[in-house]
């Protein structure tokens, strides 16, 4: 009976031997989502061509990743590849219409780009989905999509909804009185004042 006991005591440390692999190593599998944050590891270093080759990876093995092209968004901004960038937000939201981070990054170009109605349709899509939005990634937050706002409202001749936009925001502290005959360079102050705040 004792021979049987060690049989078995044996057998057991022989499978538990086994099973834990000897030498074999573990292969680690790289999903698109662990290639995505290391692109945002770039692209916040200030490393945007390697940033888009990370979100490229990302897309090779995930084609339907709406974060990758939003990274490649960004970078492409940052980058001063404006057209590129566009393309890119607009792939982002395709693939996910509630990616926040895109809308707010596609408003940005619009914006620059002078496009005022799209910037505005995308800052107010972003504020929507999110009307505290911070980015993971830059200094951009709900304040500067509002005073994006009231720049293209402003750029577009719609004073009255660029004095909207700096009510909201809430910090100017002056009052804006549209019957002012310096009402427009008065709005134009607001949002320069704004600007250096937010």
């Amino acid at each position: 009976m004792r021979g049987f006991y060690v049989f078995i005591g044996l057998l057991f440390l022989t499978v538990s031997f086994i099973s834990c692999g000897g030498d074999e190593q573990e292969s680690v599998v790289v999903t698109a989502e662990m290639i995505v944050e290391q692109g945002w590891i770039e692209y916040s270093a200030g490393n945007y061509e390697s940033a888009i080759i990370k979100f490229q990876s990302a897309l090779a093995k995930s084609p339907e990743m709406s974060e990758a092209y939003n990274g490649i968004g960004w970078s492409n901004a940052k980058l001063g590849k404006i057209s590129d960038s566009i393309d890119n937000f607009k792939k982002a939201v395709s693939k996910d219409p509630q990616n926040v981070d895109a809308h707010a990054g596609l408003a940005g170009v619009y914006f620059i780009s002078g496009n005022y109605e799209l910037a505005i349709a995308s800052a107010k899509q972003a504020l929507t989905i999110k009307f505290d939005y911070q980015s993971p990634h830059d200094k951009v937050k709900a304040g500067s999509l509002r005073l994006l706002l009231a720049q293209s409202y402003y750029n577009m001749g719609d004073y009255a909804s660029a004095k909207a936009q700096i009510e909201i925001l809430g910090i100017y502290g002056k009052t804006l009185d549209p019957s002012s005959p310096t009402y427009p360079s008065d709005l134009l102050l607001a949002i320069d004042e704004l600007s250096r705040k937010i």
